[in-house]
C-alpha cells in the first residue's frame, strides 16, 4: 500500500513538473515574440535578430525562433538571410510548415518559381491539418488555402495553365471569397480556350462582389447551379455534393441535382431529387394553397410538376408521368388545359419547347 502511495506521489510530482516546464517555455516563447515585435516596432533590426539568437542558444530545435528571425531578415530586406535561417530550421526540424511557405514566397518573389514550387510541393506532401508532429509550434500557421494558391500561382506564370487550375479550384472551395483566384482561373480558362469555364467564374466573382455576406454553404450550391448553366456538369455534381450531405431538404439543391442527372442522361438518379422536391414544395406551399386554389396559378409549383412528369417519363415509367401531369392543373389550370401530355413528352416539339421556356426548365 505505503509502494503504491509513494508511486502515485512520484507520478503526481512528475506532472506538475512537466506542466510547469511547458508553461514556462509558453511564457519564454510569448516574451520572445512580445520584444522582437517591439524592436521591429523601431525598425530595431539587429536587437530583434540578437533577441532570436540568444532564444536558439536555449531552444535550437524549435521552429518559432527561426521563424522570427527570418522575418527580422525579410523586414530588413535581406532575403539572403532569411533563406539561410529558414534552411537551417528545416534541417533540424522538417515538419516546421510555416518555413517551407515562407520559402516559396520569397524565392517567388525573387523570379525563381521552380525553387518556389519545390518547397511548396514538399510543403504538401508533409502537411497534415493535425499540429501534433509540430507539437503546436507554429507562429503564423498554414493552411490548404494558402497552400494551393501558392503553387496555382507558380504554375500558371510558368504557363501551366491546366495544373494551376487544379490548385486554383482546391483554394476557391476552401475559401471562395479571395476575388483574385477568379481572376486567375478566367485568365486560365481563356488560354485553353475553355470559354464556358471562363465565363462562370466571371459570373461567380461578379456575385461575390455583390454579395459579401453569402455563406460557404450558398456559394457552394450557387456555384454548382452555374456550372450547370455553362454545362460543366462534373463540377456542377462535385459543388453540389458538398453540401448534399448536410442540406438533404434544400428544395432548391435537390431540384438542380435532379436536372443535372436528367441533362446527362442519368434518369433512375434524376428522378428521386425531382421527387423529393415536389414533396418538398408542397410540404412548404401547404399553407397557401387556398391561393393556388383560387386563382390556379403557381408557377413554380407548376414547374416543378412538368419536370417530374418529364423525368417519369424518361425512366420509361409513362403512366406514373401522366398522372403528375394531371396534377399541374392544381398549380396553372390554363397550362393543362392548353397542352396534351402528349406533346409535352415529344421533347422535339414546339410546344415542349414553349414550356421550357415558359417555366425556364433546361431543353432536354
Amino acid at each position: 500500500m505505503k509502494i503504491k502511495t509513494r508511486a502515485c506521489g512520484i507520478l503526481f510530482l512528475f506532472i506538475v513538473l512537466l506542466s510547469g516546464t511547458v508553461l514556462q517555455a509558453d511564457e519564454l516563447k510569448r516574451n520572445l515574440e512580445r520584444t522582437v515585435a517591439e524592436y521591429l516596432a523601431r525598425d530595431d533590426f539587429q536587437n530583434a535578430a540578437q533577441s532570436c539568437l540568444n532564444y536558439l542558444d536555449k531552444f535550437p530545435d524549435k521552429c518559432y525562433p527561426y521563424i522570427l528571425l527570418g522575418k527580422v531578415y525579410e523586414d530588413s530586406g535581406d532575403m539572403i538571410k532569411a533563406m539561410d535561417i529558414y534552411l537551417q530550421a528545416l534541417d533540424r526540424n522538417q515538419y516546421c510548415y510555416s518555413i517551407y511557405y515562407k520559402l516559396g514566397k520569397i524565392y517567388f518573389s525573387l523570379g525563381k518559381y521552380k525553387l518556389a514550387l519545390k518547397y511548396l510541393f514538399d510543403l504538401e506532401k508533409i502537411y497534415t491539418e493535425s499540429e501534433s508532429e509540430t507539437g503546436g509550434d507554429i507562429i503564423e500557421p498554414v493552411n490548404p488555402y494558402m497552400i494551393n494558391k501558392s503553387i496555382g500561382k507558380n504554375l500558371f506564370i510558368l504557363n501551366d495553365y491546366s495544373h494551376s487550375i487544379t490548385y486554383f479550384e482546391k483554394a476557391i472551395t476552401a475559401n471562395p471569397y479571395d476575388l483574385e483566384i477568379y481572376s486567375f482561373l478566367q485568365t486560365a480558362y481563356d488560354n485553353l480556350s475553355d470559354k464556358d469555364s471562363s465565363q462562370a467564374y466571371s459570373e461567380m466573382a461578379n456575385l461575390m462582389r455583390a454579395r459579401k455576406d453569402l455563406g460557404l454553404k450558398k456559394y457552394k450550391i450557387v456555384s454548382g447551379i452555374i456550372f450547370l448553366k455553362y454545362k460543366k456538369y462534373k463540377k456542377a455534381l462535385e459543388q453540389l455534393n458538398l453540401v448534399l450531405e448536410e442540406d438533404r431538404n434544400n428544395i432548391i439543391l435537390n431540384y438542380n441535382m435532379g436536372l443535372l442527372y436528367l441533362l446527362t442522361n442519368n434518369y433512375p438518379n434524376a428522378l428521386p431529387f425531382i421527387q423529393r422536391t415536389v414533396d418538398l414544395y408542397n410540404k412548404k406551399t401547404r399553407v397557401s394553397r387556398f391561393f393556388h386554389r383560387l386563382f390556379r396559378i403557381d408557377s413554380q409549383g407548376a414547374k416543378y410538376h412538368l419536370v417530374l412528369s418529364l423525368a417519369f417519363y424518361l425512366n420509361r415509367e409513362t403512366e406514373q408521368a401522366k398522372m403528375v401531369f394531371q396534377q399541374i392543373k392544381r398549380y396553372d389550370n390554363h397550362v393543362f388545359n392548353s397542352y396534351s401530355f402528349k406533346d409535352f413528352a415529344d421533347k422535339s416539339s414546339p410546344i415542349y419547347r414553349d414550356l421550357a421556356d415558359m417555366y425556364e426548365f433546361p431543353k432536354l
